[in-house]
């Protein structure tokens, strides 16, 4: 891996070596998503996986069960650019109004931390360093813990479980290849005051109006222009540290004003449970957020290849490739387990 890190960073230090250095905005601008996935998703082990701009610059690298091939029918956009599907405006409004039902969570104060347990699952290409040998899929899984507190402090744990292959001829490869080392293992880390990012809605506005405003300044969270980010940045602002019904809600609505937006419908999650979807297609990908319908909680979180085409990449030898595949690959997923508020970095709440 350290050779293929040091290969890589001797083709970007040569490619177009004559174009002058980018200035701080441009600096901010293009780390604000990748910041945003590091914070978001924990990178104990973490490897990067580079593709064309879009909205997942950076994944776990301990990550996944079976790729799972979904029917195209299912998955397929049923939106026009117009405006958004009938159905997933519907259902996203329906959310909105549940939202505002519920009681406002616990927020946490100074010397406490807010809990999460995920689990997650990730597909990636490898290329191996012998170019007369065949790229392979493969898929990783793993289970992470965070706590984060108002100040930014905290600390993340990763436990990977398991790699498995989608197909045969995908294990065949790999063994052709020598059977490298695929899974990144556990770890820990311990964070300091301001090493983390701790999002908290509460002085947000509830109109959709003015937190579509807010989020296409790309200012709280970062990212290019266009409605399919501004959806992918929604999800982000439903997993905050701390987010008001209302603002939960203004959420909701605004999502199914958004043009492009896709019903996808019931959907089982990584854990198993059941939940209504909604997405986003972009660059090949389909990206689904996934919702208790009845207490409007984000369950989960899924990437999927709709266009193979689009979503092609060939992975130069000795390095590693996320998001492609064929299409109905799950290139990623992700399930929110359980959510508290804690008073230390190791108390851990509800069942593992």
């Amino acid at each position: 891996m350290r050779r293929q890190v040091m290969n890589e960073l001797q083709n970007l230090t040569e490619f177009r070596a004559d174009i002058p250095d980018p200035d701080a905005v441009q600096v901010q601008s293009a780390w604000a998503p990748l910041s945003r996935e590091i914070h978001r998703s924990f990178p104990v082990g973490v490897r990067p996986v580079r593709r064309r701009p879009s909205r997942r610059v950076l994944l776990w690298a301990a990550t996944a069960a079976a790729v799972v091939p979904l029917a195209l029918s299912f998955i397929l956009p049923h939106g026009t650019p117009g405006g958004p599907d009938p159905a997933a405006a519907a259902a996203l409004r329906a959310a909105a109004a549940a939202a505002l039902e519920h009681q406002p969570g616990t927020r946490p104060t100074d010397g406490q931390y807010v809990y999460v347990r995920t689990r997650d699952s990730a597909t990636y290409l490898y290329g191996p360093a012998d170019e007369k040998l065949t790229p392979f899929l493969y898929t990783e899984s793993g289970t992470a813990q965070r706590w984060i507190g108002p100040d930014g402090a905290g600390r993340l744990t990763y436990v990977g479980t398991q790699v498995s292959f989608p197909t045969e001829k995908d294990r065949a490869a790999w063994v052709a290849a020598g059977s490298p080392k695929l899974q990144s293992g556990s770890g820990a880390e311990t964070y300091r005051p301001g090493e983390l990012s701790y999002l908290d809605l509460s002085g947000f506005p509830s109109d959709p109006g003015a937190l579509l405003e807010i989020i296409e300044q790309r200012e709280i969270v970062g990212g290019p222009p266009g409605d399919w980010e501004s959806f992918a940045i929604i999800g982000d602002l439903l997993r905050a540290e701390y987010a008001p019904p209302k603002v939960r809600a203004g959420l909701y609505e605004l999502a199914s004003e958004l043009s492009g937006v896709e019903y996808i419908g019931r959907v089982t999650d990584l854990a198993g449970r059941v939940g209504t979807a909604v997405g986003y297609s972009h660059n090949g990908l389909l990206h689904m957020l996934i919702f208790d319908r009845h207490t409007t909680e984000l369950l989960g979180e899924r990437t999927v290849v709709v266009d193979a085409e689009e979503a092609h990449l060939a992975p130069a030898p000795d390095t590693i490739l996320g998001m492609t595949g064929p299409a109905g690959t799950i290139t990623y997923e992700v399930a929110y387990l359980h959510r508290a508020v804690t008073d230390t970095t190791h108390e851990v709440v509800g069942t593992q």
